[in-house]
């Protein structure tokens, strides 16, 4: 999966499928202890996290 999606272009070019492994535990982890107070954290986290493996965008300055 991790090299299709270098492939395809849609991840960064060094992701390794390791990667995935430690992404989910620095979601899940502070998801988890902070679940008493907010009950979508876990969810918007979730929805956040593939932005940080996805290929990096250079803007241009004005």
């Amino acid at each position: 999966m991790v090299d299709r999606a270098r492939e395809a272009g849609v991840a960064q070019p060094d992701i390794e499928a390791t990667d995935l492994f430690a992404l989910i535990y620095m979601v899940d982890s502070p998801a988890e202890f902070a679940r008493p107070l907010d009950s979508d954290i876990r969810w918007r986290c979730m929805a956040i996290a593939p932005n940080s493996i996805g290929p990096r965008v250079r803007h241009r300055s004005r």
